[in-house]
């Protein structure tokens, strides 16, 4: 299949450019849903995007559509690939987590609290909002809407263990790169700390509003969390010590998202900006200026030079990290409700 790319240009909607170079076809529009680029360098990073009418589109290195899912009677509405890229995972509206081949849209397994996939549309209490696989591909982290933190074995398809995280919904979750700690965040303001059998460590009260993002840096010895008090704040994970901060809008901050090294995080804002921040300084370096739309997720490529970010509308934009240019910009069906960028 080839796959599409669509040019920069200043032209009307309805005008129609088609270009031909090596085996894709670059398009400067294409009628019904469209794709928008810019200036472009391929490959780009493969991409998993859910959006609201219940469907998930893989992206392939060209940038064209490499599978269409159906993630059932739910939208998904938090994912995440494998550590070796080989699946994709997605959490729904009804408690359901699925996952699917990214080469070709095949599902490879399912699972949930009570056993029963697809079993309804919720009305919204049972979200799972976000989600962490283990280092070692063998668990499975969620943090849900109804304030639990649950652990899934994904070989056998089961759930481990459930518990009571916090007093609001749990926005995030992260799994040190040791893979002997699980960390939340939550709408409640603060972050815990919690063994791999669910006993709690510790608790940080971080924020003055609710936090949506946290990740681990150093290895596991700071941690990094975003609010939407519009602050970015680093933490030593020994003493639960404040190290650094930073406020960044007025607006608030919605997502957050490392680079492969560690050292830049990508945040981004209500404002439709992405803010990309050194660590663990919190020096701002720079400001890309995307939509109108609240940044609703961010994704690194795996080298670090692909910089991936989804709004709240239904645009994808590639951002060269280093020079902070738009490398193009594609649209996709539907509200985005998740992404999750291919870790190889």
């Amino acid at each position: 299949m080839n796959e599409t790319l669509i040019l920069q240009r200043s032209l009307h909607p309805f005008n129609r450019a088609i270009f031909r170079k090596a085996s894709f076809t670059i398009a400067a529009v294409v009628i019904g849903w469209w794709i928008a680029a810019g200036a472009y360098s391929l490959p780009l990073p493969v991409l998993a995007v859910a959006t609201s009418n219940n469907q998930i589109h893989i992206y392939g290195t060209k940038g064209g559509q490499r599978a269409l899912i159906s993630s059932g009677f739910s939208p998904v509405t938090a994912m995440i690939f494998a550590p070796d890229g080989h699946a994709v995972f997605g959490g729904s509206q009804n408690q359901a987590i699925q996952w699917w081949s990214p080469s070709d849209g095949t599902l490879i397994g399912s699972m949930s609290p009570s056993g029963v996939i697809n079993s309804g549309i919720s009305a919204g209490p049972d979200d799972v909002l976000s989600m962490a696989t283990s280092p070692d591909g063998q668990f499975l982290a969620t943090g849900n809407h109804d304030h639990d933190l649950r652990l899934y074995n994904i070989a056998s398809s089961h759930l481990v263990w459930s518990v009571p995280a916090h007093s609001a919904a749990v926005t995030s979750v992260a799994y040190s790169p040791a893979g002997d700690q699980i960390a939340t965040a939550s709408a409640d303001r603060t972050i815990r700390f919690w063994t791999t059998k669910g006993n709690l460590v510790a608790t940080i009260v971080a924020q003055e509003e609710p936090i949506t993002g946290i990740a681990y840096l150093n290895g596991g010895a700071n941690l990094i969390s975003v609010s939407l008090d519009g602050t970015v704040k680093v933490w030593d994970c020994r003493n639960g010590g404040l190290v650094n901060r930073t406020r960044l809008n007025m607006n608030g901050l919605t997502c957050i998202a490392l680079s492969p090294d560690s050292t830049v995080a990508a945040i981004g804002g209500s404002n439709g900006k992405v803010y990309l921040v050194q660590l663990p300084s919190c020096f701002q370096s720079r400001v890309l200026n995307g939509g109108l739309s609240a940044v609703q997720a961010l994704g690194w490529s795996s080298d670090g030079n692909t910089l991936v970010s989804a709004d709240q509308g239904s645009m994808l934009r590639y951002w060269d990290a280093h020079s902070g240019q738009l490398v193009a910009k594609l649209m996709v069906g539907g509200a985005i409700t998740a992404m999750a960028v291919s870790p190889n």
